[in-house]
């Protein structure tokens, strides 16, 4: 059993070089190691150049994107790559996810403890992400399905004390997805750009094989850093993608009920001129969800602001 590294990275070579250090040193090492660069302009490219030359016991490759091509183009890419080396099994991540040093010998001995049958049945193995010394439970959630809503719920920390257990939805951070398994799935939409990319493509995945959290494969997620507004260009995409990603795999009804919540809710917004910014990003992205545009937006680029 090998198990390869994908992560994606954009102009933050620091926690780059903290999360390569750490899969360097992992009790249990991979078979590879596969960063994309999402042509970061802040050194990043010679970094990676230094540490590809440095010989260690696994191989090393880098892709150096000629242009930002979103978190979702750049996993789209890696794991095309990904499809054609060596390894059983694809660990995903962010350059500022941190895996403890056994987080990669934790699968192997879950893989090994478990007989053939019951392996062959997991599309997904993920771990548990930690920020701030807590579960953080954004990033492994499961569907419920009403009549006309389609919510998803993270998974309850009580279950992070269990084994082992089973989900539907993952994010890109901590998740090894079985190689076999990404042929049958597909890969991730490219043109989401960012959000939601990681939600569909496990969807997909949960219809080919069951989706495992094992809580002892640990990641501390750094989020420390980031900065939040109330309104930022991050938001267009996760309201486009979304409602294209409920187009895409479920009853036009739930789209149809998401898209009409989202108009009366700008609706009173305008009324008591409330977020009237933030109004005109979710009606272009209705608008461009109805129409199915994908890709980058010629406004809503990485650092616009209001």
């Amino acid at each position: 059993m090998k198990i390869g590294i994908i992560i994606v990275t954009y102009n933050r070579k620091e926690c780059l070089l903290k999360s390569l250090k750490l899969y360097e040193q992992q009790s249990k090492l991979p078979s590879y190691i596969l960063v994309v660069n999402n042509n970061s302009n802040d050194g990043t490219e010679k970094v990676l150049n230094d540490w590809k030359n440095d010989e260690k016991h696994f191989k090393k490759y880098v892709i150096n994107l000629n242009n930002n091509i979103g978190g979702s183009g750049g996993f789209y890419t890696g794991l095309k790559k990904g499809l054609e080396l060596d390894a059983d099994w694809i660990w995903v991540s962010d350059d500022d996810a941190y895996p403890e040093k056994d987080a990669l010998e934790n699968i192997y001995k879950y893989v090994k403890s478990n007989d053939e049958k019951t392996i062959h049945k997991i599309s997904t193995i993920c771990g548990q992400v930690i920020n701030n010394n807590k579960i953080d439970e954004s990033h492994r959630k499961r569907l419920k399905k009403s009549f006309l809503k389609i919510d998803f719920i993270p998974v309850n920390k009580n279950e992070y004390d269990k084994e082992s257990f089973e989900l539907e939805l993952f994010s890109y951070v901590g998740s090894a997805i079985n190689k076999r398994y990404l042929k049958q799935a597909g890969l991730p939409e490219k043109d989401y750009f960012i959000y939601y990319d990681d939600t569909e493509h496990s969807y997909r995945l949960s219809k080919k094989g069951k989706i495992i959290c094992l809580p002892s494969v640990k990641i501390i997620h750094d989020v420390d850093s980031r900065t939040s507004c109330d309104v930022d260009w991050k938001k267009y995409y996760g309201m486009r993608n979304r409602l294209l990603f409920l187009k895409k795999h479920f009853n036009i009804r739930y789209y149809i009920y998401s898209y009409v919540t989202q108009i009366i809710k700008c609706a009173i917004r305008d009324i008591i001129k409330s977020s009237l910014i933030e109004n005109v990003q979710i009606r272009d992205a209705l608008k461009d969800s109805r129409q199915n545009v994908l890709g980058l937006h010629s406004k809503y680029k990485p650092g616009w602001k209001p």
